[in-house]
């Protein structure tokens, strides 16, 4: 299986190791890329220095999204996403600690495919990312 690419979008440096080690425990073949904010990710699809070597920066098959972000937040970065046409199928979660029904509302409606909201323990999050890496097993089913 070829070697997939998880782009973590979360400007808590605790938050992206939680997410790192649920994924390294996944024992999947996972290229991860830790941005720190929406402006960084944008940088990144639109391969923006330093962001311009598709080697060591791949498109992304998955995109793991926070809402609350200084200078660009998830909302607004998922809605710049959505309008680039080779970003359109790309599953996007977002994982955020908000579980306001306005964010929810909101997110889906910019085209996000899933929402979760961070667990409290890590045996939980280990079961969120298992469960995230379905859309890395069957992409389709994230567009449907």
């Amino acid at each position: 299986m070829e070697t997939r690419t998880v782009l973590i979008v979360d400007d808590s440096s605790g938050d992206r190791l939680v997410i790192r080690r649920a994924f390294e425990r996944t024992r999947r073949d996972i290229k991860l890329v830790e941005l720190i904010d929406g402006e960084e990710l944008v940088d990144y699809v639109e391969r923006k220095i330093p962001f311009k070597d598709v080697v060591s920066y791949p498109e992304p098959d998955l995109i793991l999204l926070d809402i609350n972000m200084r200078r660009l937040d998830g909302k607004q970065a998922l809605k710049l996403l959505r309008s680039k046409p080779e970003y359109t199928d790309v599953p996007v979660v977002m994982l955020t600690t908000s579980s306001r029904e306005k964010d929810i509302n909101e997110s889906y409606e910019q085209g996000c495919t899933d929402y979760i909201t961070k667990p409290e323990n890590f045996k939980d999050f280990m079961q969120a990312i298992t469960n995230v890496c379905a859309y890395l097993d069957n992409p389709a089913a994230a567009a449907t």
